[in-house]
């Protein structure tokens, strides 16, 4: 709760230093409102759940105590006398007098902001405000206030770390936290004390070697975390912890002016969530702003943390939150220094024999959310889903994710007949929770994507009827039609004609000709519904999940590929079945090699993926009569399933680059055209 921009001191570094004249401040009425907001939320809860306000600034001890005293009152009428609420306060504690020492006594937790070394955290003079602060900490202490502190790492104190450890080793304070810098309120603010990635970790591993060189039972954090997480990495049988930001969020920051940002995205007004003191809770964590935050937070964790041998131990949470604050502007993202301090501090416990006595004294039960799929990643929105097709069920209708893949044996309904190396879906399908939808669909005002997004489109029943007699026509054989009986086919021409010509004329997003590749009749029943083609294979098999190889495009440039049309000709509902990650994301979240070396055939790093992630979730979108998926089939695991049907499956495959009709009505200029569709 920024309740203030004001400040009494001009620390060098701060990221807000043009505002620390501000008069602008919370009143009592908008942290009321605030208060109400989040009750009403906290009551939807389905387990109990500690709020805790952290009021910070500028400062927020320039407030009258009376201010404080009358909001902890608002603060008891609305949550209740009962209530699991705590209050922090984060100080720079150079504002003390005896009411405002009685008034520290009614926080939970008192946080102060300090730097010891470096001259940085000055007055509005120019004075090193240092010697007052750790004149105003002894009166905490004389007064029975226990509090931790804050540190920020700078060129300016990074020489004195292990001076810094030994002062608060002797001060006996509760908890350490040592920040980095981030960026400032303008350019070159950091010019004369910035540090460099190398330089923070360099910083932290100095600081743990002062730890054990006291051997101090002092918390610093990250130091502590690093710690709990290498041990972690060695203890068999615990459950890894991945962080997902959708389904819970530990902290929000609520700007003076009342709007919301996540953490990782702090006071950017692109990802602002909201206003708490207008809007519901419920209504900020369901924004467009929040999802954004979701979503960029997810991108960062599966772009850089599936590599790592520490995922799972160590939870995501630096790239998902901490990222953002510390990476400089035009720096590459990744783990510079999380990654280097665990392995650091991996190989020091291992030298100093200290893993086995770690696991007794760390063995605290790690508790895993209910929401984490322990052996894969959450879900991501790598690929998105739109619905154009008017009167039909809604996407939340049409949706079911299952409970992850597995080998067609672990189904004893599933048909014997598949090739050895196939994966199909885990049964059960379930359906989304409100935030999994979210990560599903499409923004409305968002490009369409040739390489990752899917539609569902309607076609008109006088396009769709012809082609439908036309398959049923072909006989009772339920293998596959080729393409040599249906072009053969007395009706085909009078019925293919009709159809080609209003894809092209709706769904054509270049002058190419559509290409039919299957007309596919599959009994009910079906887990999948892909047969094998390769010549010299006895009988019928089923492929299972799978990636198309229609067009002889690289790896590398599937985004670009051309994409499918497959129309439900049947007379009851299909399924399309598929995983919405890209080739390319898949790649980097297996650490694979540049996927410009790789085979045509994407099958390979399909399979590949689900054996490293089984819980990975399979999404079931279901397709009604005269519908039609667009699809990349040539860049995710798919398939179809006639599972749960009561007719026959008749399906209609085209190839080539198609879009939703209003994509094409209006020429989408954010559209990435496929160049392989045009012969570039």
């Amino acid at each position: 709760m920024k309740i203030s921009k004001g400040c009494n001191l001009r620390c060098r570094y701060c990221y807000e230093f043009a505002q620390l004249n501000s008069r602008e401040r919370m009143s009592l009425t908008d942290i009321q409102r605030v208060y109400q907001h989040v009750a009403e939320w906290s009551r939807t809860f389905s387990t109990p759940t500690v709020v805790d306000f952290v009021w910070h600034g500028g400062e927020p001890l320039l407030f009258p105590p009376e201010f404080f005293t009358a909001t902890f009152e608002d603060q008891r009428t609305i949550f209740g006398e009962d209530s699991s609420v705590r209050n922090t306060i984060q100080t720079n504690l150079t504002v003390l007098d005896d009411s405002r020492i009685d008034l520290l006594h009614e926080f939970d937790r008192v946080g102060v902001s300090v730097d010891l070394y470096g001259g940085l955290r000055t007055n509005t003079r120019g004075h090193d405000s240092v010697r007052l602060v750790l004149k105003n900490m002894d009166r905490l202490h004389a007064n029975g206030i226990d509090f931790g502190c804050i540190t920020v790492i700078t060129a300016a104190n990074a020489p004195n770390i292990r001076k810094i450890v030994q002062f608060y080793h002797r001060l006996g304070v509760r908890s350490v936290r040592l920040l980095p810098l981030i960026d400032g309120a303008f350019a070159d603010q950091h010019l004369t004390y910035d540090t460099a990635p190398v330089d923070v970790l360099a910083t932290l591993q100095e600081a743990f070697e002062e730890l054990v060189r006291l051997d101090s039972d002092l918390l610093i954090e990250p130091i502590t975390t690093y710690v709990r997480q290498a041990v972690h990495h060695h203890m068999p049988g615990t459950t890894p912890v991945i962080y997902d930001k959708a389904a819970w969020e530990t902290v929000y920051l609520v700007d003076t002016n009342g709007d919301v940002y996540s953490y990782g995205n702090a006071y950017d007004p692109e990802f602002c969530h909201g206003n708490i003191i207008r809007e519901p809770m419920q209504t900020i964590v369901q924004s467009v702003g929040h999802r954004r935050a979701i979503e960029t937070a997810a991108e960062r964790v599966a772009e850089v943390c599936p590599s790592c041998r520490f995922f799972g131990n160590c939870s995501g949470y630096p790239m998902a939150e901490e990222a953002p604050l510390q990476q400089r502007q035009g720096a590459p993202l990744s783990c510079d220094v999380d990654r280097p301090m665990l392995e650091y501090v991996e190989h020091r416990l291992q030298e100093l024999g200290a893993i086995d006595q770690a696991r007794t004294l760390l063995a605290v039960p790690v508790v895993r959310p209910h929401y984490i799929r322990p052996e894969s990643p959450p879900l991501q929105s790598d690929i998105r889903i739109r619905v154009d097709s008017p009167d039909g069920p809604s996407l939340r209708a049409r949706v079911a994710l299952s409970s992850g893949t597995t080998d067609p044996a672990a189904h004893s309904n599933a048909d014997e007949r598949y090739i050895a190396e196939a994966m199909v879906p885990l049964l059960p399908f379930n359906a989304p929770t409100d935030h999994e939808l979210r990560l599903l669909a499409a923004h409305s005002d968002s490009s369409w994507l040739i390489g990752k997004d899917v539609a569902v489109i309607r076609f008109p029943t006088e396009v769709i009827d012809p082609v439908r007699h036309v398959i049923e026509g072909l006989g009772s054989d339920l293998a596959r039609v080729t393409d040599r009986e249906h072009s053969s086919h007395r009706a085909w021409r009078g019925a293919y004609e009709p159809l080609v010509d209003y894809i092209k004329r709706h769904h054509a997003l270049d002058a190419g000709e559509p290409r039919v590749v299957r007309l596919g009749r599959s009994l009910p029943g079906g887990l999948t519904a892909t047969e094998d083609t390769v010549a010299g294979r006895p009988g019928l098999h089923y492929v299972g999940l799978h990636v198309d190889s229609w067009v002889d495009t690289p790896l590398s440039m599937r985004e670009h590929s051309q994409n499918r049309i497959c129309i439900n000709a049947g007379r009851g509902p299909r399924y399309f079945l598929f995983i919405n990650i890209t080739l390319t994301r898949m790649n980097t979240m297996l650490n694979g090699t540049e996927l410009s070396s790789m085979s045509y055939y994407g099958s390979d790093l399909g399979h590949e993926f689900m054996a490293a992630f089984p819980r990975y979730p399979v999404v079931r979108l279901t397709i009604q009569p005269g519908e039609a998926y667009i699809a990349p089939t040539e860049n995710i695991i798919h398939d179809g399933s006639t599972l749960g049907m009561k007719h026959q499956d008749l399906a209609i495959h085209l190839i080539g680059s198609f879009a939703p009709r209003h994509v094409v009505d209006a020429r989408d200029p954010g559209l990435r055209r496929s160049r392989w569709a045009s012969g570039s």
